[in-house]
C-alpha cells in the first residue's frame, strides 16, 4: 500500500493533510502521456492548481471525496490541512532528514510552495532542493522523485 501526504506552504506556515493510504504513487510519465492518472498524480495536480490555503483545502476536500469517500470510518474534515510542526516545515523550509519516519512516514509527500519566495527543502539523503514560488513537486521517502524511480 503506497501512502501519501499533501503539503501546502504559504506566508503563514506549512499545512499538511493526514496520510492517505493506498495508491498514492506517481504513474504518469512512466507509462506515457495517455496513462491513467493515479491518486498520486491527482495529488500533484491539486497542488499545482491551489493558489491559496483556501484553494488547497477545497482541492483536498474534492480529492478525498473522489478517491477515499468509500471509507466510512473517515471523519468529516479528517483530511483537511492542519499546521505542521515549525521545526519540520514552515514558510521558509521543509525538512525531510529529521525524524522522517516519525513525522512524515509517507512513501510520497506532495508539496506546493504558495509563497512569493523560494522554499528550502532538506532532503532525507542530506542534500538540498528548492521549491520556486508557485512550484509543486513530489518527494519519495524524503528525496526528489524521478519518473524512473518506481520502475
Amino acid at each position: 500500500m503506497t501512502r501519501g501526504t499533501i503539503v501546502f506552504i504559504d506566508e503563514t506556515g506549512a499545512f499538511a493533510t493526514y496520510e492517505y493510504n493506498g495508491d498514492m504513487y506517481m504513474e504518469q510519465g512512466r507509462e506515457g502521456p495517455d496513462a491513467p492518472a493515479s491518486p498520486g498524480d491527482k495529488a500533484l495536480a491539486l497542488c499545482q492548481r491551489a493558489e491559496t490555503l483556501a484553494d488547497f483545502q477545497d482541492e483536498v476536500s474534492k480529492f478525498t471525496e473522489e478517491y477515499y469517500n468509500g471509507d466510512k470510518d473517515i471523519d468529516e474534515g479528517f483530511y483537511s490541512a492542519h499546521p505542521v510542526r515549525d521545526d519540520i516545515a514552515n514558510k521558509d523550509k521543509i525538512v525531510f532528514n529529521k525524524d522522517y519516519f516519525e513525522y512524515w512516514f509517507s512513501d510520497y509527500v506532495y508539496v506546493k510552495n504558495g509563497t512569493t519566495h523560494k522554499v528550502e527543502v532538506t532532503l532525507k539523503s542530506g542534500g538540498t532542493d528548492w521549491l520556486e514560488p508557485g512550484e509543486a513537486k513530489p518527494y519519495n521517502f524524503g528525496d526528489i522523485w524521478t519518473k524512473d524511480e518506481d520502475e
